[in-house]
């Protein structure tokens, strides 16, 4: 509410409400018994306690009586409003200051917008007024002290208004005579007029910009993204703000809010702003890295990747800055609000410093300011395989030849490293994890269904003794059905077998739609990216002549053109993929079926050989079959996905699993040993984000035997 000095026009306003009410012989009673009436009138006027007269007057009605049925906000709104429509000389409640225009706010403008707004105002400070004046100084007999030179020059004197545009611009701009002059008395007037202006506008333009240059204004930028990733086992959110100015700035200070919706039990509906508590530095100069640790006491810490892109858990992030600025002796501020659009998961920023190896001196590069890095982001029940590695190391034990009432599934496992020097340098030997694509197809399509099984370890990069008594040809899967001692082979016989019993239920009940022919042949091409994979072999390996007769690469067909033949094969089936996931999230609909589950892991597997440069596509898999990879990413964030390789695993975690890539160039380093150097480290080095240094050469890697097995 706003009055006169002291509050008296609107105080008048409302005592002429109770006047009003007054005469009509109406009273009532306070909260003690006490009269209102007139006194209070008289007490409103004085404008000297207000809000005391408010709340008594509050207790009557606009009759001047008690009320009973209108709660004590509605009356208050009631009387004011008749207030305002009364005798009232201003309203109660002023508008926004940006909805009328007053000297203090054209300050404000001047100060918070631009140079190029200070500019255009001042242009249009000075040019009104000349037209104005220049348009009264036409009728005036005015002097123009040049007008000889001009005519012996170009033969022509300026024309009237020109003489009268001279006569003002001189008066307002230099605040005196220039080249013209006033003749008559209301000439001389209408001059110390326009000079006076002059000088007003002038005084009031060099306030501004001393103003604008004194106003400290920081140079502050942030980050388009927030990443979430894990540092140290903890979930980390991490934004970046930057210094262009890159000076010291001093007692930062950081305060990170989330805004979200909260509605009360009474229905009330408001944006609940919550702090999340940040570390802040000493000083910030170039730029700095905003973190919060989302531990157990982060209001974060229950929330996942889609409940915190849901509008009902997280609105916004609101982050603000202020710091002591020394060059301005002032404080400066900065703010920045993020949608959740803008939240990146399994991403970290690049490091922006950078060592001159010849200076040694530390270097910011600017441009890596919003350059992300995958990086994983795991939760708490990942932590301790994810992270502490406690994982099996050797293989299981000879399968218990006694009946057991759960399914038995001999699984391929394999390794992140085998402490070998050419492929693995100083890293040690790495623990075991599932990794035959077959086995695992196997394991989905059971957990899926809502079945159970016990896994046998086998290491496909050395394989169990008992192996060979599973399977004589020493592969993956085998499956010994419950209650049963006998071991089933080969992945295709097996799921046959499954459909017409185990998974009989789950097979009907996930039948893919019509256009969906369920020949797993169209949808699996790993063969194709093996054989560019073999691209790089020798011509006389009788696994790549296999691949490339399968596919129609001729004999005598150079690599480059072989790579481009089965690239055409490739861009065959992923296109078919493509089509088929335009209406839908899996194959089979909108939950996977007994079909994705036979062929995801074979997509898994093309996809990481692909990322790591093993099979080239010619562009990121991402960028050739969008609706591929959200299909992948989609699958692997499920339970099932979780539990049958384990957690941390996934296009969820921003990184390719160097367990499947390592595990896989163990054959290609038996199969094409002179590729190790050019084709299989890099790789390697990819996936891992490491350079391998060495301790052996690549004939030694030759001359020595490893054992490896890769499913086709």
């Amino acid at each position: 509410m706003a009055g006169g000095k002291d509050g008296s026009a609107a105080g008048g306003a409302l005592a002429g409400v109770v006047k009003t009410a007054w005469s009509t012989g109406a009273k009532g009673e306070g909260k003690d018994g006490d009269e209102v009436g007139v006194q209070d009138a008289t007490f409103v006027t004085s404008g000297k306690r207000w809000k005391d007269s408010v709340s008594r007057l509050s207790k009557v009605n606009y009759l001047g009586e008690l009320s009973k049925e209108a709660s004590r906000k509605e009356y208050v709104r009631s009387l004011i409003k008749r207030a305002n429509h009364g005798t009232a000389q201003r309203p109660a409640s002023k508008a926004s200051r940006m909805l009328r225009f007053t000297p203090s706010n054209l300050y404000f403008l001047l100060l918070e917008k631009n140079w190029w707004f200070t500019c255009f105002l001042t242009a249009m400070g000075y040019a009104v007024p000349v037209c104005i004046f220049a348009l009264i100084s036409m009728p005036l007999d005015l002097e123009n002290g040049t007008e000889e030179s001009e005519l012996e020059l170009r033969g022509e004197t300026p024309a009237k208004v020109l003489v009268a545009f001279r006569f003002a611009s001189a008066n307002i701009i230099g605040m005196g005579y220039g080249t013209v002059v006033p003749i008559t008395d209301v000439g001389f007037f209408i001059a110390v007029l326009s000079q006076s202006l002059g000088i007003l506008i002038n005084v009031f333009v060099f306030s501004a910009v001393l103003a604008k240059f004194q106003s400290p204004r920081a140079d502050i930028i942030f980050s388009d993204k927030v990443c979430f990733f894990t540092r140290d086992g903890v979930r980390h959110l991490c934004l970046r703000l930057g210094n262009l100015r890159c000076h010291t700035l001093y007692n930062p200070s950081l305060r990170l809010f989330v805004l979200k919706e909260k509605e009360t039990s009474e229905g009330e509906s408001f944006i609940q702003i919550k702090e999340l508590e940040v570390e802040e530095p000493g000083t910030v100069s170039g730029f700095y890295n905003i973190t919060h640790k989302i531990d157990e006491e982060s209001l974060l810490f229950e929330l996942r990747e889609s409940q915190m892109r849901s509008r009902d858990q997280i609105l916004a992030l609101q982050v603000i800055f202020t710091a002591l600025d020394p060059v301005y002796q002032a404080e400066v501020c900065a703010k920045h609000i993020y949608e959740t659009s803008q939240f990146a998961f399994g991403k970290r920023f690049a490091d922006m410093m950078h060592v001159d190896t010849g200076s040694g001196r530390s270097n910011l590069d600017f441009t890596m300011f919003e350059e992300t890095w995958d990086a994983p982001e795991y939760f708490e029940e990942e932590e301790q395989i994810f992270i502490l590695s406690e994982l099996q190391m050797e293989n299981d034990p000879n399968p218990p030849p006694k009946i057991s009432d759960k399914i038995g599934l001999l699984v391929g496992f394999g390794r992140s490293s085998y402490g070998d020097p050419t492929l693995d340098g100083d890293l040690p030997k790495a623990g075991l994890r599932p990794e035959c694509a077959f086995a695992l197809s196997l394991a989905m399509a059971l957990l899926e269904s809502g079945g159970e099984y016990e896994t046998f370890v086998t290491d496909m990069g050395g394989k169990a003794s008992w192996h060979a008594e599973v399977n004589p040809k020493l592969e993956t899967p085998s499956l010994r059905l419950a209650n049963s001692e006998e071991w089933n082979h080969g992945t295709d016989d097996i799921f046959e077998m499954l459909a017409k019993g185990q998974l009989s239920e789950f097979a009907k009940r996930t039948e893919p739609p019509a256009g969906i022919k369920p020949e797993t042949s169209l949808w699996e091409f790993h063969m194709v990216v093996f054989a560019m994979c073999m691209v790089m072999a020798k011509e006389d390996l009788g696994m790549r002549k296999f691949l490339f007769a399968k596919f129609g690469c001729e004999e005598g067909w150079p690599p480059s053109r072989c790579e481009s033949h089965l690239r055409g094969h490739l861009g065959e089936s992923l296109s078919r993929w493509e089509d088929a996931l335009t209406a839908r999230d899996y194959l089979c609909g909108d939950e996977p079926g007994l079909l994705d589950c036979r062929v995801a892991t074979k997509m898994y597997l093309s996809y990481q050989l692909i990322e790591c440069g093993l099979a080239n596509l010619g562009a990121p898999f991402k960028q050739v079959a969008p609706r591929s990879f959200d299909y992948l990413d989609r699958f692997s964030k499920r339970d099932s996905w979780k539990h049958a390789f384990g957690p941390g695993r996934g296009l969820g975690t921003g990184r390719l699993d160097v367990c499947t890539i390592r595990t896989v160039c163990n054959k290609f380093a038996m199969l094409c040993p002179h590729s190790i150097e050019t084709h299989i480290l890099p790789a390697l080095e990819k996936a891992r984000r490491k350079k391998v240094v060495q301790k052996k050469s690549a004939k030694e890697r030759r001359n020595s035997t490893f054992s490896a097995a890769l499913c086709l």
